[in-house]
């Protein structure tokens, strides 16, 4: 579907009261300023005029529910409606983000949000936790932090489809740089984040393959 879009936008770091924006199917194919003082050209003249200012579409990276709800409810139906609060105001894309839980809570979590991604709802699944430090935990469960194990990252990735996008850890935890490794030869983005990790370790999880930080 093709379509003719015209009004004010944000273009850059400005929003231009009088803009065309020609969408042809899923694509931006051009956003025109229109000269107040000169004649529009004629797909100017017949685009569909918006009643609202247009703007590039949201991308949320890192969100853990919306509308009342969270994914981390654990509940199918809370996490649809969490995800579609943030489509009704603007975002596009997001990862759906799950905190520390027990093993079988997070396992319950990620066979949700797996199928959110299967029906379009979300673009993926981060992993915030459970292999962060106890002394940057924030809001996180000290008592459910623990150091990574190839038994569980697997088995994560199993229930999550192909769907589990990225991953926050403490890269200094015991076989913190082995997760990296595990992560990131499943096609994961390693992020560090709630760490205590020295510029050293830091480096060292770079080198092996950390390329994002929460």
């Amino acid at each position: 579907m093709n379509l003719s879009l015209r009004g004010p936008a944000l273009v850059d770091d400005a929003v231009l009261p009088d803009v065309l924006v020609r969408v042809e199917g899923e694509r931006i194919a051009a956003v025109t300023p229109i000269d107040s003082g000169s004649e529009p050209p004629g797909e100017a003249r017949a685009a569909e005029r918006v009643g609202g200012t247009m703007l590039p579409a949201y991308v949320d990276l890192h969100c853990h529910g919306g509308g009342g709800f969270a994914f981390t409810d654990l509940d199918d139906e809370a996490a649809a409606s969490a995800a579609r609060h943030h489509h009704e105001h603007g975002s596009t894309s997001l990862l759906a983000s799950l905190v520390t839980m027990s093993p079988r809570d997070l396992e319950r979590g990620v066979a949700i949000l797996a199928e959110l991604c299967e029906d379009g709802l979300v673009d993926g699944i981060h992993l915030e936790g459970p292999w962060l430090a106890e002394a940057r935990c924030g809001a996180h469960d000290p008592t459910l932090l623990r150091d990574p194990t190839l038994v569980e990252v697997e088995r994560l990735l199993a229930l999550g489809r192909g769907h589990v996008r990225q991953v926050t850890l403490a890269p200094e935890r015991d076989h913190g740089l082995d997760l990296v490794h595990w992560l990131t030869t499943a096609g994961v983005h390693a992020a560090i984040g709630h760490t205590t990790a020295s510029f050293g370790q830091v480096e060292q999880a770079v080198a092996a393959g950390a390329d994002l930080a929460t």
